[in-house]
């Protein structure tokens, strides 16, 4: 007897669209526009102090399309 196993490839998911970003005192309110191509989908929101890194995951396994920041220090952009 054979075992077989069929794989599926998955597609790369496309990146987010349309992020907006609403700071208040204490918290930044992140959403954007749902990523496609890739079947259950969940975000990693990251932040940097510096343009183009490096970067710190703040929150991993997010469902949806909006996430509060509120690990932000008032102040630094």
């Amino acid at each position: 007897a054979v075992a077989e196993k069929v794989v599926t490839p998955v597609g790369v998911p496309t990146a987010p669209s349309a992020l907006v970003a609403q700071a208040t005192p204490g918290v930044v309110n992140l959403s954007w526009g749902a990523s496609s191509g890739a079947g259950t989908i969940s975000y990693t929101v990251k932040r940097s102090i510096t343009s183009g890194g490096p970067y710190t995951a703040v929150a991993t396994g997010v469902s949806v399309l909006t996430h509060a920041d509120t690990t932000v220090a008032n102040g630094t952009t």
